[in-house]
């Protein structure tokens, strides 16, 4: 099974590709890159202007702290308790909750500022202090694991999508290195899933990230111009990631860490 979306691997990237992912990894502060960013850089010009609009905000803390206003307004469904997870796994879970939300709300101020929100706007916030680097295993291919492993990361990877090809969530095959966690995660989500709770959550979550970001957008830095060309193809990978595997992901991650507390 190949993912929906082409990307440029991290192990594949060369030149000015290879130096912006090294500055992802070091501005987040996170050892893996977002698939958001690789696929953009399939896309001629995509990646150095949304990674150069948002980059500075990454990098003072500005959209930390606007992506903690966000995920504390948000309403989770509440999971099953969950067994308190291996010290590797609750970090690679910490790793995507912290880069998923603000990855969404970056896309939503970028799809905002793209549709002609004004950016630039002086900041009035003062820069927060240096998180601490999350380090990460290796990210597993899905063809590594074993089937039925395999089979279990596709089938979680369903719960909460809207369509029936979505974007495949990379924090599944990296929890893959404990199959028990996956299964228990499986079964606490099962549930929800049937009586269609997870939706809903996730659809209010993308419309306040969308009202967040269409604030935030103003804040942006100026960008590199987006070559005319790719605009089509960059606004529908804005559209892509926000609407489907980002708002997903933001909700369940989050809500499977608290379920494990």
């Amino acid at each position: 099974m190949t993912d929906p979306v082409s990307a440029i691997t991290e192990a594949s990237a060369t030149g000015t590709v290879a130096a912006t992912f090294a500055d992802i990894r070091a501005t987040t502060r996170v050892g893996v890159v977002n698939l958001i960013w690789r696929h953009l850089a399939t896309i001629p010009g995509a990646l150095d202007w949304a990674w150069g609009a948002v980059r500075p905000r990454y990098a003072d803390g500005t959209l930390a702290e606007a992506a903690d206003t966000l995920r504390a307004s948000l309403t989770l469904p509440s999971l099953a308790r969950l067994p308190p997870p291996h010290a590797d796994a609750a970090a690679i879970l910490a790793a995507y909750d912290r880069t998923n939300i603000r990855a969404l709300l970056a896309l939503c101020a970028l799809r905002a500022q793209v549709h002609g929100t004004p950016c630039g706007q002086p900041l009035s916030r003062p820069a927060r202090v240096a998180e601490p680097d999350l380090p990460l295993p290796p990210l597993p291919t899905l063809d590594a694991l074993a089937p039925e492993v395999a089979a279990l990361v596709l089938a979680l990877n369903q719960f909460g999508a809207d369509r029936p090809d979505p974007i495949l969530a990379s924090m599944y095959r990296h929890l893959a290195y404990w199959p028990d966690l996956l299964a228990a995660i499986a079964a606490s989500l099962r549930p929800l899933q049937a009586a269609n709770l997870l939706r809903p959550a996730i659809s209010q979550t993308l419309a306040q990230a969308n009202q967040a970001g269409t604030e935030f957008a103003r804040v942006l830095a100026p960008a590199p111009t987006l070559p005319g060309t790719s605009r089509a193809a960059t606004v529908a990978a804005l559209d892509r990631f926000a609407d489907d595997a980002l708002a997903r992901m933001v909700v369940i991650c989050a809500a499977i860490r608290q379920a494990c507390r």
